[in-house]
């Protein structure tokens, strides 16, 4: 009777559920709240849409810029709800997030490149030590340990499987895709194989886990074993240190400069410095002493690549008497950034060094069921282990064969193909070099058991506390509370590198005698962490915030963190901001979206003068364009604005601003970054062809950091001398002409001959990405268009600065992917947010070639082109509301 009771209320869930049916009605019964007719105070103008037979009852109403509000008696009703509702916004994204997490990709398109992608997703979700994948064991741990976590997250699961089974049934309209492109897996055709599972839900966290994370430190690990292939033991061994404090956080500004190092030896190693992409975000809270009305604010802006959909899910929910508002990471339930009303919190990635590469050996042994072992140790067999293998499948159809050491994790392929970027949908085994790698995100992890006790915390201690059990990605939480404490902490399982890291560094392919094994983690009171700290704020942008690299040195320190942080130039120009506003008297809520939305870098602060000077040498000999475009560097702000303005939001139309000022800032931005390309390319370019090196945007961290360190009269390296040329030694002044004019030159090319003309706008430009994009499909991103985004600034543009062509690679593919300030309302007390969204909270209306504005895709733009930021809303405050759905179970 009671299993039957748990299965009419999640059909689609198939796993054993005995074991918890009566824990799952106690939770039901003690969450639950004596309801109040909340319906019938809904006026009746506002439309109102009947959803029958669903598992549990909720009500959730839709304001105006499409934002759901959910209403529930209890927080298992609300989470159904979150699933349904998301699913119903986002089931597009929700579904390719699905594939791509699981390793489902090559079901769709059966291609070798797919079964690739598909191979390694899936190593990184395989448990070492057991041979599972790590979402089983999660999911296992969570009905073993905290069956409330449990049923949360299958109730999140069935609410999109509710969706799904109601758009098999056409009760749901077809998001455009599904009839298109998408055509095949239409859930009409087969409901039951596109039911989610909780699994796959965390999957999903594991996918962005390793996209913030392991991503990124395999690439950089699996390169440095090339370069250190390439330039031989020696030279690795003497400079790598110097290497590494190309990325040495925010106190790059004090830092000594680097030594001094012949040219064919930094260039020969400078691939050390390579980064997988661009990755930041932003987040500072500010203590109520500090602020104009006494109350602490929480600042978020995360950065990410940017879709539309966004990636981020804003929503609220009134579950009994929680109170929850904020943002999901589309695909997992819950708000990672956002508040309870008691507290609130903000997040960025800390990065840190997840993730470590080994250098295997294998050796053919017919007593192992894969017939070859690991030779860890020439010396001693019994050191040697059995190749494990693994066959997971991922359909009816196929499986995937992954082989690996339960030391030091799953085989990548033969070292030299690995080496060379060719990662294998399916490896061979043989005698010889293989590499292996073990990262963070394969072990059983205790986020999954707080991942929505965080939205209780009562305040700043007991947050920290529960954040703490985040144990995969490195979230940088900055929080606050309606007691007056503010606090920051973050954490993540890193194994505690006891060996000699300067003769093993873990940032090149390690070795398995046993010398570099993990066997225990760092305690987490060894991880940067404070509370009400005297100088009143806490700011965070993927910097070193303990200041372990300050002296260019990241293993000398009490516990090893990381390689290298963000080069710290949004650290810095915060600070700078907050310190500046502060010296004025206290900080507004206005003030903190000034900064937000800062377009200056602090590199360009230190840089300008110098480049000016340089080219006052040169002014006799400049054209009159060039004087012009002179004399708006000479006067220029340093903001980024576009120099446009939105004028029609559903054919995304703009009009250049006509305010003199504004547009003379704006281009003298462009004037400027075009020149810093020109820069790069004169001053480093020699090197690479001399010595058979490609330039390329993987070094721009290392460029703009040697330019600054010349700027501020430390650098000792002379970069500026052409190789090509024996006769003429260039220095930095000649370059700097040399590249302006070449910018005035390309410009008027492009733009006209009126300086004034040449706004960023019409060069750096904003592109959302749709997720077909995967797929190499572009026929449904919108734009590029104009967006107030700068270089390594604050309110960031993820352009690539290393480029023959700027029109191209200006194009902005991330940046702040949302904005948020989140204080206590006058009227509640509790913490409410304004924010900002660069899309809409649904997807595409009946046409993919023509966005429904008016059903929420893209209408929240504006928000970004000067508009107010919006509010979540009380559910009280009718008037505000476009639509109730209510899901009831009859």
């Amino acid at each position: 009777m009671l299993e039957k009771r748990v299965r009419a209320l999640f059909p689609s869930y198939k796993t054993a559920v005995f074991t918890f049916l009566v824990p799952f009605l106690l939770f039901l019964s003690c969450q639950a709240q004596k309801k109040e007719n909340f319906l019938d105070k809904i006026p009746s103008n506002i439309p109102r849409e009947e959803v029958k037979n669903s598992q549990l009852s909720a009500i959730i109403l839709i304001d105006k810029n499409g934002i759901p509000h959910i209403k529930s008696d209890d927080f298992l009703s609300g989470i159904f709800a979150l699933g349904y509702i998301m699913a119903k916004a986002r089931y597009s994204q929700l579904d390719l997030l699905r594939v791509i997490s699981n390793g489902m990709v090559s079901s769709i398109i059966d291609i070798e490149q797919a079964r690739e992608v598909d191979a390694l997703t899936l190593r990184t979700l395989l448990n070492p030590s057991t041979g599972k994948l790590v979402t089983d064991i999660q999911w296992e741990l969570l009905q073993s340990q905290k069956l409330s976590s449990a049923l949360l997250l299958l109730a999140f699961t069935e609410g999109i499987n509710f969706y799904i089974k109601r758009l098999s049934e056409g009760l749901e309209e077809l998001p455009p895709e599904y009839s298109s492109i998408l055509s095949a897996r239409n859930p009409k055709n087969d409901p039951q194989k596109f039911f989610f599972t909780p699994q796959q839900v965390l999957a999903i966290a594991r996918f962005f886990e390793w996209y913030l994370t392991g991503e990124g430190d395999l690439a950089l690990d699996s390169l440095r074993e090339y370069i250190k292939e390439v330039v031989g033991d020696e030279v690795f061994g003497s400079y790598f240190l110097e290497m590494l404090t190309a990325r040495a956080g925010v106190n790059i500004f004090t830092l000594p400069a680097p030594p001094s190092l012949p040219n064919p030896v930094i260039f020969d190693i400078i691939d050390f410095l390579s980064a997988s992409g661009k990755f930041g975000s932003n987040n500072w809270v500010i203590s109520a002493t500090l602020t104009a009305d006494g109350k602490p604010i929480v600042a978020n802006d995360p950065h990410l690549p940017l879709f539309n959909p966004p990636l981020w899910f804003p929503w609220k929910g009134e579950f009994g008497k929680d109170i929850i508002e904020g943002f999901a990471l589309a695909g997992i339930p819950g708000i990672l950034s956002g508040t309870n009303g008691k507290v609130a919190w903000a997040v960025t990635n800390g990065g840190y060094d997840s993730l470590d590469i080994y250098k295997e050996f294998l050796k053919a042994d017919a007593n192992c069921k894969t017939g070859f072992k690991f030779i860890h140790n020439h010396s001693s067999q019994s050191d040697d282990l059995c190749v494990e293998s693994s066959e997971i499948k991922i359909s009816s159809s196929r499986s995937f064969e992954l082989f690996y050491c339960k030391k030091h994790g799953v085989i990548l392929g033969k070292r030299e193909e690995v080496l060379r970027g060719k990662i294998p949908a399916q490896v061979v085994l043989s005698e010889g070099e293989f590499l292996s790698f073990r990262w963070n995100g394969g072990e059983q992890s205790r986020e999954v058991l707080v991942f929505l006790d965080i939205l209780l915390a009562e305040d700043v201690q007991e947050f920290l506390k529960r954040a703490t059990e985040f144990e995969v990605a490195p979230i940088n939480f900055v929080v606050a509370d309606l007691k007056g404490n503010i606090g920051y902490s973050t954490y993540a399982l890193l194994p505690d590198r006891k060996w000699n890291l300067y003769q093993f560094p873990p940032i090149v392919a390690l070795p398995t005698d046993g010398c570099c094994d993990w066997e225990r983690w760092i305690e987490k009171s060894k991880f940067p962490h404070t509370i009400n700290p005297p100088k009143g704020f806490i700011a965070t942008a993927n910097n070193d915030l303990p200041g372990y690299t300050a002296d260019g040195d990241p293993f000398d320190d009490p516990i090893y963190l990381f390689w290298s942080y963000d080069p710290g130039y949004r650290i810095a120009e915060i600070t700078y901001m907050i310190q500046e506003k502060l010296k004025k008297g206290k900080i507004s809520v206005s003030d903190v979206k000034e900064i937000q939305h800062d377009t200056v870098s602090y590199w360009t602060r230190g840089f300008l003068p110098s480049f000016l000077n340089a080219l006052s040498s040169f002014q006799t000999d400049m054209t009159d364009l060039e004087k012009k475009a002179l004399s708006l560097l000479r006067s220029w702000d340093m903001t980024c604005k576009s120099g446009f303005t939105l004028s029609d939001l559903e054919s995304l139309r703009f009009n250049e601003v006509d305010d003199q000022n504004v547009r003379k800032n704006s281009s003298a931005c462009t004037i400027f970054w075009v020149s810093v390309t020109n820069i790069i390319k004169n001053t480093f370019s020699d090197e690479f062809e001399k010595y058979k090196l490609k330039i390329s945007p993987s070094f721009e961290d290392y460029f703009l950091k040697q330019l600054y360190f010349f700027s501020q009269g430390t650098h000792k390296i002379d970069f500026f001398d052409d190789l090509r040329t024996d006769s003429v030694r260039e220095n930095f002044e000649y370059i700097a002409f040399l590249s302006f004019r070449k910018a005035v030159s390309y410009l008027s090319e492009k733009f006209g001959q009126n300086p004034e003309s040449w706004l960023w706008g019409r060069l750096s430009k904003l592109k959302l990405f749709h997720f077909t994009s995967f797929a190499n499909l572009s026929l449904f991103d919108i734009g590029p268009f104009p967006v107030d985004f700068g270089p390594v600034a604050p309110s960031v543009a993820w352009v690539y600065l290393v480029t023959d062509n700027p029109e191209k690679d200006f194009i902005i593919q991330g940046g702040p992917s949302m904005r948020s300030v989140a204080v206590p309302d006058d009227e509640t007390g509790l913490f409410s947010i304004e924010f900002a969204f660069p899309g809409g909270v649904f997807g595409f209306g009946k046409d993919l070639q023509k966005p429904d504005i008016s059903k929420h895709f893209n209408d929240l733009l504006p928000t970004y082109f000067g508009k107010d930021y919006i509010k979540f809303k009380r559910l009280t405050d009718f008037d505000n509301f476009e639509k109730v759905i209510v899901l009831t179970r009859d």
